[in-house]
């Protein structure tokens, strides 16, 4: 987990971040307790990516699930609510 900011911006601004994206959140789940806040940073760089309104549109059941397993272990973690903006992007209504 110690991407660059602009790196996991530019893999998922392009197609080629998608085919990874699972394995990505899987990974962030695994990591959620004992990182939350390089989970945190880690979302929020690849939710601020250049068109990922589109693959949030997108996301698979699986990943849908995954995101929400992880919002739960980081509300646990912190002991905060996740930020509301950060829950929007990644769970559009």
């Amino acid at each position: 987990m110690e991407q660059s900011r602009e790196l996991l911006q530019e893999v998922f601004a392009s197609s080629a971040g998608l085919p990874i994206l699972r394995r990505v959140l899987t990974c962030l789940l695994a990591a959620s307790s004992e990182e939350p806040q390089r989970v945190i940073s880690t979302l929020q760089a690849v939710g601020s990516s250049e068109n990922f309104e589109l693959t949030a549109m997108f996301l698979s059941e699986e990943e849908k699930t995954l995101i929400s397993r992880i919002f739960e272990v980081l509300e646990n973690s912190t002991g905060n609510p996740i930020n509301s903006c950060l829950r929007k992007q990644w769970i559009p209504a």
